[in-house]
């Protein structure tokens, strides 16, 4: 009985060091406020000649982070987008491309799972202003063809912690703009053989990318070797 005790009075000290060790460490490093920088690829979806005729090339978000000690993120930025024109898939021959200049808001949730890996899931919500600036479209309108819309993209972060200032990051973003492609958009005026099932469809745009964060304004919790100082 007594062996039985003691190894049950081990087990459950042992049990909460292993707990409260977790707790340290997951709870170690809590970011409050962020400078964030992501580069990524976007990929046309949906919109059927959305998908055919444009390429993705480039994807450029700044944007500040404030984070909440639950682990609420809200965030400020603002971005810039190139699309290219797949010169294979249009009827007419053009070149140019898609420029978008975006500012958006960003809420989620951010958890450190271990002092040194991280993750996120949020929602941007922002406003972008489309120009579709072809060599038809300046022969045509003298200008870029203009065509604003509002935004909204799911996102996902894997975070890697590089130091106590900075971490990279593995993101995936799915954007759905708020206007629906076809071709007059690059002055061509033809539906180049697509039907309005397929025209009527939102465009979509899948982004998968990298970042990098620099934190500032941290809580660095106590570590065990802390503990054992202050004993």
């Amino acid at each position: 009985m007594i062996g039985f005790k003691i190894n049950s009075s081990f087990l459950r000290i042992l049990l909460l060091l292993f707990v409260v060790k977790g707790c340290v460490f997951a709870q170690e490093f809590q970011p409050k406020h962020t400078f964030n920088f992501e580069l990524g690829l976007p990929n046309s979806f949906s919109n059927k000649a959305f998908n055919d005729v444009m390429q993705g090339l480039v994807q450029v978000e700044p944007y500040y982070q404030f984070a909440f000690k639950n682990g609420i993120i809200a965030g400020i930025g603002f971005g810039y987008q190139y699309m290219g024109i797949n010169e294979f898939k249009v009827p007419v021959k053009t070149d140019g491309g898609l420029h978008s200049g975006r500012a958006f808001l960003k809420v989620g949730y951010e958890r450190f799972v271990t002092k040194n890996f991280a993750f996120d899931v949020a929602l941007k919500i922002g406003y972008s202003a489309n120009y579709f600036k072809t060599t038809i479209n300046d022969t045509l309108l003298g200008k870029a063809f203009q065509q604003n819309s509002m935004y909204i993209a799911p996102t996902i972060g894997l975070i890697l912690k590089a130091d106590e200032v900075s971490s990279y990051r593995l993101f995936f973003g799915y954007s759905f703009q708020d206007f629906n492609f076809n071709l007059s958009m690059l002055g061509i005026q033809t539906d180049g053989g697509y039907s309005s099932i397929e025209l009527n469809r939102i465009s979509t745009i899948l982004t998968v990318g990298f970042g990098y964060t620099h934190y500032f304004g941290f809580t660095r919790m106590a570590e065990p070797d802390d503990f054992r100082d202050e004993l």
